[in-house]
C-alpha cells in the first residue's frame, strides 16, 4: 500500500495553515490594521488640534494686544482728564487763597487802624490825666 502519510501530514499542514489564517492571523491583522488606521486618525487630528490651537494662540495674542492698546489709550485719557482735574483745582485753591489773603489783609489794615485809632484816644486819656494831676498840685 502506498504511503500516504505524508500526503496526510500536507493536507493537515494545509488545513491548520488555513484554520489558523482565518481564526487567528486574519483577526490579528484586522486587529493591526485597525489600530495603525486608529493611530493615523489620532496624530491627524493632533495635527489639526495642535494647528486650531495655534490659530486660537494667534487670536488671542491678537485680543490681548489690541485689549492692551484700548487699555493704554484709556489710561492716557483719564490721566489728562486727572491733570486737566488738578489743575482746576489748584487755580480753584489759589483764587480762594488769594481771596483769604485779600480779606485779611483787609481785616489787619482795619485792625491797625482801630488799634491806632484806640491807641490815640487812650493816649490823649493820659495826656489829660496827667495834665489834670500836673494842674491840681
Amino acid at each position: 500500500m502506498p504511503d500516504w502519510t505524508l500526503a496526510v501530514q500536507t493536507a493537515i499542514f494545509v488545513f491548520v495553515l488555513a484554520a489558523l489564517g482565518l481564526l487567528v492571523f486574519r483577526p490579528i491583522r484586522t486587529i493591526i490594521e485597525r489600530r495603525r488606521e486608529f493611530t493615523e486618525e489620532a496624530v491627524g487630528e493632533a495635527g489639526e488640534l495642535a494647528e486650531q490651537a495655534g490659530q486660537l494662540g494667534e487670536g488671542r495674542r491678537e485680543v490681548l494686544e489690541t485689549a492692551l492698546a484700548e487699555a493704554q489709550v484709556e489710561r492716557e485719557r483719564r490721566l489728562a482728564e486727572a491733570h486737566r482735574d488738578a489743575d482746576g483745582i489748584i487755580a480753584e485753591a489759589r483764587r480762594s487763597t488769594r481771596e483769604i489773603i485779600s480779606s485779611t489783609a483787609v481785616s489787619i489794615e482795619t485792625t491797625k487802624r482801630s488799634i491806632t485809632h484806640e491807641m490815640n484816644r487812650r493816649a490823649q486819656l493820659i495826656a489829660d490825666r496827667i495834665v489834670e494831676r500836673v494842674t491840681k498840685q
